[in-house]
Order: C-alpha cells, then sequence, then structure tokens
C-alpha cells in the first residue's frame, strides 16, 4: 500500500475467529486487527463461505458486519457433504470467515482464510432412565420377646421418572428433531410403553411390585440399620435387573424413536435403522 508520501507500507490484516459454537447460539467475539494501527479505515465488511456443496442452508449471520469486531448470532450448523446421515456428514462442520478492509478505495483482508466451526453435540440430548429410589418406613416391634425391625409403609420409596437431559439450546435447529421428539420418545417408552412392538421399559423398575412382593417381608432381628441394608439389597439388585432388561430393548427403543425423530425436519444428522 503507497501513501500520499510515495512510502510503502505493509498492510497486515489479521481475523480473529472465536472458539467453536454450537448450532442455535450466540458466538463469541470475531475481531479484526490492521497493522499499521495509524492507517485510517474507510470500511469494513465481514465475510463468510461454506464448502461448495454444502446442505442445510449454511448461513453466518454476522450481528454487526460493518464493524472491527462483530458477534454470529443463531450459529447454523451445515451439512458437508450434503447427506442427511450423521456418518457422512460428522456433528461439526465449517466456515471460512474473513473481512474485507478498505483503506483509500484498497481492499485488503486476511490472507490465511481463517476458519469457524459450528457443531451439534454428540450426544445432543439423552435421556435419564428411570430408577427406584428412597427407602420404605421402618418400624419396630416385639416378637417373642425381642425386638424385630420390619417393613411398616412405603416411605419415600418411588421410581423416580425418566427425563431428558439436553445438551443443545431451544434456539438450535434440531431441538425439536432431537430433544422433544427424539428423546421424548425415550419418555413415553418407560411410562405409557409401547408394547405393540414387544417394548416393555414401561413395566420396569416397578416400586410397587418390590414393596408388596419383595419388601414388606424383608426383617432384622439385629437393627434398623441391617434392616436398612437388607432393603437396599434388594433396591440395587431390582434396579441392575431392569437395568439389564432395558439394555437388551436398547435397539429396538431406538428403533422406535428414530422411525418418530426420523419424520421430523431437519433431515439431517439421521441414523439409518432398521428393526431389530
Amino acid at each position: 500500500y503507497t501513501v500520499e508520501s510515495g512510502e510503502t507500507w505493509v498492510v497486515e490484516v489479521e481475523v480473529t475467529p472465536p472458539s467453536n459454537a454450537i448450532d442455535g447460539t450466540t458466538s463469541n467475539e470475531f475481531s479484526v486487527n490492521v497493522e499499521p494501527g495509524s492507517l485510517s479505515i474507510d470500511s469494513y465488511q465481514w465475510t463468510w463461505e461454506a464448502p461448495e456443496g454444502s446442505g442445510n442452508n449454511p448461513a453466518v449471520n454476522y450481528s454487526t458486519p460493518n464493524q472491527q469486531t462483530t458477534i454470529v448470532n443463531n450459529a447454523h450448523w451445515h451439512a458437508f457433504p450434503d447427506s442427511r446421515l450423521s456418518s457422512d456428514t460428522g456433528f461439526e462442520c465449517e466456515y471460512m470467515v474473513n473481512c474485507n478492509i478498505t483503506i483509500n478505495g484498497q481492499t485488503f483482508r486476511d490472507a490465511l482464510n481463517p476458519t469457524w466451526q459450528v457443531f451439534v453435540p454428540n450426544p445432543a440430548a439423552q435421556t435419564i432412565w428411570p430408577t427406584i429410589i428412597g427407602m420404605p418406613a421402618i418400624g419396630v416391634r416385639q416378637v417373642n420377646g425381642q425386638n424385630q425391625w420390619y417393613v411398616m409403609g412405603k416411605g419415600s420409596l418411588a421410581r423416580r421418572a425418566p427425563y431428558v437431559r439436553s445438551y443443545i439450546p431451544e434456539a438450535s435447529q434440531f431441538h425439536n428433531k432431537i430433544v422433544t421428539v427424539h428423546e421424548g420418545r425415550h419418555v413415553y417408552q418407560f411410562t405409557a410403553g409401547v408394547p405393540d412392538i414387544g417394548l416393555t421399559l414401561h413395566t420396569l423398575w416397578d416400586a410397587d411390585a418390590l414393596y408388596n412382593n419383595v419388601l414388606t417381608s424383608v426383617t432384622s432381628n439385629i437393627s434398623a440399620q441391617d434392616l436398612t441394608n437388607k432393603i437396599q439389597v434388594e433396591i440395587n439388585n431390582k434396579n441392575r435387573v431392569d437395568y439389564e432388561q432395558a439394555e437388551r430393548e436398547r435397539s429396538l427403543a431406538e428403533y422406535d424413536a428414530h422411525t418418530q425423530s426420523t419424520a421430523v425436519s431437519p433431515d439431517y444428522l439421521e441414523v439409518e435403522v432398521s428393526l431389530p
């Protein structure tokens, strides 16, 4: 770049992209630095590119595209290659980001063509399975002149309901597909059930059955703590047995959930499944 005095200056433009962003979030700050710092800059223009052939409508929405610093609102994951299968695209995508700097009618940009990644966590969400929690009420009575500790009521014994833990924001384009529909289907499997395809998940971790069929007959002639320990062993055994059964049904449960979520847009990050 030649200034009015006739001197030739080397103009250095360095774009600093922020760390990777999760789909649907607001990015950290993008910035551009120009050296020498004494130069008078006429304008900034932030730009972006996605690999040719990318699917799912690549987009980078700069909040202030004409300023020295900017952020991206609603980071957007795109598919490269353009395939609906996550096994082809992976869960991370890349954009080339840059900033055109205009100085006295001449345009400069970072020659290194910096990149910025947007990703969808894998998994994007998960369903926390039910389990039996709590402890029945314990009483003490006299049997043949000795103290006997026994189970006298359900107390806090219960089946903890399944719930979804999400790792993507509600603004993510995949929130409805993955969190609401796919993981929501797993919650449904554990509650209302889908017995017509052979799933029995809704019958597992039955705290009432454990209480009525097992725990009401557990006693101790030693102490309340001894009875508590015996009860905990039975609870742990029931949780283990039902967990093993749920694992045996996992493939069928995933088939059912994917059948639901594959029908929901966007048609990306999907998995090929077949009936086990």
